[in-house]
């Protein structure tokens, strides 16, 4: 078999398998019965499949880049249909808790976030106003959305059996769906993997201590806020026709 052939076979194998597994996980949800670990693991299928397509479909649907990232974010929340939203407990503890969590995975990652939050930086960083609202969406929301699916849905029923390798097992299912995600699993970026491992360790037990979302929801919207600045500050690209002008005088 050729190298073409090769790559269309491996296109298409690819192709049914993201089908398979999205169908198999969306029956899993719906057919779950109310019961969270088995609509957790239908919606973890959902989101592996899917992370292993590029959703050219929705190029047909208006705003398509828009809604492609704001369905890849829908999908975290898919179990919501049958089981419900998560136990949220207000007050001064619960964001404490969640600000000290953030901390140590903010202060690893310190001198990247205050490189990408320079100024110079920023200015060589234009940013149209389509993919801006991506990455918003991404960075804004797509954190709350995982919590609760890894610290909700799937963790809560597995404590009930052994909590600490439920939160160990929560905590590794976060992490590689993160590797796979933004590395394509070829390479494994160790301390982005330690960083998510930390996070979900630490959020998992945060949850199994308090039997509420809210701390994971505060830190994991706080470590993802130095992504939200740098897309907020980055600048829009200056329009041709003003570059000229602006050449010009």
């Amino acid at each position: 078999m050729s190298f073409a052939g090769g790559h269309r076979v491996g296109r298409r194998a690819r192709k049914i398998s993201v089908v398979a597994g999205t169908l198999a996980g969306l029956c899993g949800i719906f057919l779950s019965g109310g019961r969270p670990l088995v609509a957790a693991l239908g919606a973890l299928a959902v989101v592996l499949a899917t992370n292993r397509s590029t959703l050219q479909w929705m190029y047909a649907l208006p705003a398509a880049d828009i809604t492609r990232r704001a369905f890849r974010v829908a999908v975290y929340l898919l179990p919501w249909a049958v089981v419900g939203p998560p136990r949220l407990t207000a007050g001064p503890a619960a964001l404490a808790a969640g600000v000290v969590i953030a901390i140590p995975p903010l202060a690893a990652e310190w001198r990247s976030i205050g490189f990408s939050l320079r100024r110079d930086v920023l200015r060589g960083m234009p940013i149209d106003a389509v993919r801006r609202t991506q990455d918003l969406i991404t960075f804004s929301l797509g954190g709350a959305a995982q919590e609760y699916l890894y610290r909700w849905v799937l963790l809560v029923p597995l404590l009930a059996w052994n909590a600490v390798a439920a939160v160990g097992a929560s905590a590794v299912l976060f992490a590689v769906e993160h590797h796979l995600h933004l590395n394509g699993s070829r390479t494994w970026d160790r301390q982005d993997v330690a960083v998510h491992l930390y996070l979900g360790v630490a959020l998992g037990a945060a949850v199994w201590l308090t039997g509420s979302l809210t701390v994971a929801l505060v830190a994991h919207t706080l470590y993802n806020l130095p992504n939200v600045l740098h897309t907020a500050l980055r600048p829009a690209p200056v329009r041709a026709g003003a570059l000229e002008e602006a050449t010009t005088r």
